[in-house]
């Protein structure tokens, strides 16, 4: 039977390689983490002012409409 061997510098690279793509990988988390936490709070803030859009053009319909109603009633 042949004796397979491996050599310490072979092994050191393949730990290296290990270490580094792990790190890497968790770095991309956090980094995709925040950018998810970023997009949630930019699609909240994209929803509450469309409401408070809408809020305001009913508000403003609203005071429209009796301001002609008070100039048709004079």
């Amino acid at each position: 039977m042949k004796k397979i061997g491996l050599h310490m510098d072979a092994l050191v690279v393949i730990v290296v390689l290990f270490v580094g793509s792990f790190g890497f990988n968790v770095y991309q988390r956090y980094q995709y983490m925040d950018l998810l936490q970023a997009h949630i709070d930019l699609q909240w803030t994209s929803t509450t002012t469309g409401l408070s859009l809408s809020m305001s053009e009913a508000s403003l319909k609203k005071c429209e409409a009796k301001a002609a109603e008070q100039q048709t009633g004079e």
